[in-house]
């Protein structure tokens, strides 16, 4: 489970381009953790390509587009 605010980010990069846009948020976890989460939204549902600990540049690309974290 995420702890998110703000809103989710699309991804423009050519190599990461598909359909529907691939989003993507960073998030904590119940525990603290600091995430980014990459998923593909098919409704009703959505498909996760993957998800990590964020790093510096991911943190602050959210925190300026984003939402806060």
């Amino acid at each position: 489970m995420f702890l998110m605010s703000g809103i989710e980010l699309e991804d423009l990069r050519e190599q990461h381009q598909s359909n529907p846009a691939t989003l993507w948020f960073v998030a904590k976890t119940q525990t603290g953790r600091v995430l980014k989460v990459v998923y593909v939204p098919y409704m009703p549902t959505s498909v996760l390509r993957t998800a990590y600990d964020a790093n510096n540049t991911e943190i602050n690309i959210f925190k300026m587009y984003g939402g806060s974290i």
